[in-house]
């Protein structure tokens, strides 16, 4: 695995894969795995041991386990949310801002650190159901990566005298969805909704994060 996140969906770990290498085709199997989820825990009650995947034999109880099922190894550690295999620092001592390009929509909380590239102007809207303002940023991180982010209503108001072109912010929390590539020209395949959840800081410039990226194409002559 050379990508990975790890969430904690209702008290379980789930891994979302990002990026694989195969090293190997029908290669055996390593060890003798256990689903750690379907083994007992201190406070379950009593349960039919589970049969081991790959027709295994079952493992021996541990010390301390009843009778009754296997120990859970895994009982003691608490999910962490991941980038790789570790979580992901970057200048300034933040040690939880995910790239960019790790976004997706199965986190619950995020924090990404990006440049203010492109702020639109503050637009007004109307329709059936109401009418209110709007403006968007693009954002740029370290890792090459941009992404739109749009603010409405209050939200828009209350953070477009604050956010500033070309300075360094940390952006927490907000709604992804796919992004709209005829209107959106950003790398990312997503793009952010800010709402009252979101938190912006002023972060450090340390010079990590361009202030422009270009993709250069050669032109063939006539």
């Amino acid at each position: 695995m050379n990508e990975f996140i790890t969430n904690n969906v209702q008290g379980k770990a789930v891994v979302i894969l990002l990026k694989m290498t195969v090293v190997e085709a029908n290669a055996t199997k390593i060890g003798e795995p256990v689903d750690v989820y379907s083994t007992n825990t201190a406070n379950s009650a009593p349960a039919a041991p589970v049969a081991p995947k790959y027709g295994a034999p079952p493992p021996a109880p541990s010390a301390g386990a009843s009778s009754g099922g296997y120990s859970n190894p895994y009982a003691s550690r608490t999910p962490t949310n991941t980038y790789g295999s570790g979580p992901v620092g970057r200048a300034g001592g933040e040690s939880n801002i995910v790239p960019i390009s790790a976004l997706n929509p199965y986190q619950n909380r995020w924090t990404i650190k990006g440049r203010i590239t492109n702020k639109g102007d503050m637009r007004k809207w109307s329709n059936a159901k109401g009418e209110g303002c709007l403006f968007s940023i693009d954002i740029l991180d370290a890792g090459g990566m941009d992404i739109r982010g749009t603010f409405f209503k209050e939200d828009a108001e209350k953070w477009f005298p604050v956010l500033e072109v070309e300075k360094v912010y940390t952006f927490t929390g907000g709604r992804l969805k796919v992004a709209n590539p005829q209107y959106n020209k950003c790398k990312c395949q997503h793009e952010i909704t800010f709402d009252r959840s979101t938190d912006i800081q002023l972060a450090e410039d340390d010079d990590a994060i361009k202030t422009n990226i270009y993709e250069f194409k050669k032109v063939r002559g006539g």
